[in-house]
């Protein structure tokens, strides 16, 4: 049994949990299966999926933005695997989001103009995250409409367009990241004072949220390296990582900036469990 083989159980094994969770919230609906109540609507449930599981996707704009506007032609290799990341993580999020609201059935209630609440974060967030997931299935369906003589022609008009669609992307993930990380501002009684910073928020959760997708890219390429035994492309999977340690790196500045300017570090060193965590 090869690497292949085994991992390919491990993630069907995964998956069957994954159905019978999923199956559980249908029948017994959302309180029973999360202990979420209307009180405490959110938890590790919803982080996990959308805030942390978009977050690993940004990849995606990452590379294609280096590729396409930057003009950085060596991570050309990386740029299938990230925008095929960026594609099924937006597109698992879209779906897992779909069960962890209350009536799944309405989720396409943010289509409609009289549906509309311009006062909320999320509307934002939801309308960028539907237009980025079909973004991404735009710069991904001319690797699979290449191998058909009818989808060539449909595939090099995508090609040619393919600059202006990638900054379009960029603009539309810088923005419903930004929004994710504003999700909290409404919310300061719920965090503690360490992660509640306020106006550095925004810049905080995208500069953490580009790091962690960098790098993420990084992981598939090594990943797929060592279960179809090839030698990865280590000038690209190297500057790609350096790009995401600078990134990471302006991320931790900003969270030094933001103790400093605002006093508090003596919670950081306070003994209370929350300092211990934050230093972890």
């Amino acid at each position: 049994m090869n690497k292949l083989t085994r991992t390919k159980e491990v993630l069907w094994i995964i998956a069957m949990f994954g159905l019978v969770a999923l199956a559980l919230r249908i029948f017994l609906g959302l309180g029973a299966t999360t202990n979420l109540t209307d009180a405490m609507p959110w938890g590790l449930w919803k982080i996990f999926n959308m805030v942390a599981g978009v977050a690993l996707a940004t990849g995606g704009f990452a590379l294609a933005g280096t590729v396409y506007v930057l003009r950085l032609k060596k991570y050309q290799s990386l740029l299938k695997p990230a925008i095929v990341v960026a594609f099924l993580g937006y597109g698992v999020s879209c779906f897992s989001l779909m069960w962890d609201i209350g009536l799944p059935h309405l989720i396409w209630h943010p289509i409609l103009p009289s549906m509309w609440n311009h006062h909320s974060f999320l509307f934002e967030v939801a309308w960028c995250v539907m237009i980025y997931f079909t973004v991404s299935f735009i710069e991904l369906s001319p690797t699979v409409l290449e191998k058909f003589p009818q989808g060539q022609k449909i595939a090099h008009f995508l090609h040619r367009w393919s600059t202006p669609l990638v900054i379009f992307g960029v603009t539309l993930s810088t923005l419903h990241h930004t929004s994710l990380g504003s999700l909290f501002l409404v919310a300061p009684a719920r965090l503690h004072p360490l992660w509640y910073t306020g106006a550095w928020l925004p810049f905080q959760f995208i500069t953490s949220a580009v790091g962690a997708g960098m790098l993420t890219v990084v992981l598939v390429a090594l990943t797929y390296a060592w279960l179809f035994n090839k030698e990865p492309d280590r000038p690209a999977v190297d500057g790609i990582a350096r790009g995401a340690a600078v990134v990471l790196a302006i991320f931790a500045a900003l969270r030094l900036a933001e103790l400093t300017i605002n006093g508090k570090w003596p919670l950081v060193f306070s003994g209370e469990w929350e300092g211990y965590v934050f230093g972890v």
